[in-house]
């Protein structure tokens, strides 16, 4: 008998033992933002994963990172709901503000300033008084309010888009060019882009957040401007331009809002580029 009692024992300090490491492992991998390596984890610890909310929250960030908006607002959402009191105030503000701009991503713009509104009248009424970068939040998805949220649409075949390699010709040399660099000596992939009828060259930019017009290239096309000012690239102020429908080859992309460089600066700063195609339309596709 004591010896069973020995074995239940033991049995349960290695069950323990293994949902403290899941735990530990998972939580070191959100930490340290390895989303790769908790792509391939997650689903190894999952089961023997001790607390539900870090579950949730490892679930939800790696959704987000991931191009799986729907399923991160799903898991911020029962987080949210089911495990305030384990969060803390600090991370359930943060968590709720993530989960809002998930969904204004998914181009829900009124439910998102909404919702940072109703955050801001809580934080205000409790005494908080230092809310102004909420408040540029809000007004970022309230402008949007009436637009519908960004869709493509694309044939049920394989596509093939033509692209060009140019050699830009920079005009300004920049803080991130080398001392006594005056041209830049790489390529760019530039791909074809109808606009109101016209083809314009579009940068092919994995690494743009966002899809970027110059300023002269926006007023050509004859687009909507939308008068809020944005901040670009941390510190160049500009605007953002409402682009009803445009093609990338057989691809059709509407409902795109672009952001809109103002400065001089950012105009002639390259010559022979129109515009920069970001990840926002590249993660609208469901492969991407």
């Amino acid at each position: 008998m004591k010896k069973a009692v020995l074995l239940i024992l033991i049995c349960l300090m290695a069950s323990v033992l293994r949902a403290q490491e899941a735990d530990t492992h998972i939580a070191s991998l959100v930490n340290n933002e390895e989303w790769f390596a908790l792509a391939e984890d997650l689903p190894l610890y999952s089961d023997s994963m001790q607390a539900d909310y870090l579950r949730l929250i490892a679930e939800a960030m790696l959704a987000a990172h991931t191009n799986r908006t729907e399923e991160a607002v799903a898991a911020l959402t029962k987080l949210l709901s089911e495990h305030q009191s384990e969060l803390g105030t600090q991370n359930a503000l943060n968590f709720a503000l993530l989960r809002l701009q998930l969904i204004g991503k998914q181009g829900h713009y009124a439910e998102a300033a909404d919702g940072i509104q109703r955050i801001i009248n809580q934080l205000e009424s409790s005494g908080v008084t230092e809310t102004q970068a909420l408040r540029t939040m809000q007004k970022h998805y309230a402008v949007l309010r009436n637009y519908a949220p960004l869709s493509v649409s694309r044939p049920n075949h394989d596509i093939a888009v033509p692209f060009r390699l140019i050699e830009p010709q920079v005009t300004k040399r920049e803080e991130w060019m080398r001392s006594g660099k005056k041209a830049y000596k790489g390529h760019l992939m530039t791909v074809p882009v109808l606009v109101h009828g016209k083809e314009y060259p579009f940068i092919f930019d994995t690494g743009a957040g966002a899809t970027f017009l110059f300023e002269k290239t926006a007023r050509e096309m004859g687009l909507t401007i939308l008068q809020d000012t944005v901040t670009i690239n941390g510190s160049q102020k500009g605007l953002r331009a409402w682009i009803d429908s445009l093609q990338i080859g057989e691809i059709t992309c509407r409902n795109l809002v672009a952001y809109v460089g103002l400065s001089d600066a950012i105009d002639t700063l390259m010559t022979g580029v129109d515009a920069i195609l970001g990840m926002d339309i590249i993660a609208a596709f469901p492969e991407a």
